[in-house]
């Protein structure tokens, strides 16, 4: 690889994470929405979903965004730096159907496919970490999705804009 190709590299990677730990102003949280404020995030709630704290270390780390009538969840883990979400492991009754790894420069992400054994439903989950070993810390951030495996028409367009309603603070 040549010079003006790794520096080109590392520019998209740097801008990756910029646009990645970047905040979002409130403003794109969409009209009609509510938002959930964890310890070092927020997030905007879709309307018919009920917020659960996930709380890590006695700080709310996480939420849990449920929806039960359309058998859909969205969830999002993201401390202030270190540490796992409690929804990226196979639970009881679950097996882990497919696991990516990409990684770029201080930037890893892992995508999990989670599939319950009885073919109800399947989980996906994507983890991101940021990692600067000069100062020997690492920032992550989780999002997981769980629907049925029936017809959920729209979900994973209202996913994927949810998730552009995070907000992550430092101190």
């Amino acid at each position: 690889m040549n010079t003006s190709t790794t520096r080109r590299a590392w520019l998209f990677a740097a801008a990756g994470i910029l646009i990645a730990l970047s905040p979002i102003a409130q403003a794109d949280v969409p009209k009609g929405w509510k938002t959930f404020k964890g310890a070092f995030f927020e997030v905007g709630i879709p309307p018919g979903f009920v917020a659960r704290p996930i709380k890590t270390n006695a700080q709310t780390n996480g939420v849990l965004l449920i929806n039960a009538e359309r058998g859909l969840e969205f969830a999002v883990f993201s401390p202030q730096w270190d540490g796992e979400a409690p929804f990226k492991k196979a639970g009881e009754g679950e097996k882990i159907a497919s696991r990516n790894v990409k990684k770029a420069g201080k930037e890893s992400a892992e995508d999990i496919a989670i599939s319950a054994v009885d073919g109800s439903y399947t989980r996906y989950v994507l983890s991101q970490t940021l990692t600067d070993e000069a100062n020997g810390t690492k920032t992550n951030k989780t999002f997981g999705l769980k629907l049925s495996n029936e017809d959920n028409g729209d979900a994973k367009k209202l996913y994927a804009q949810w998730k552009k309603t995070l907000t992550q603070f430092s101190d």
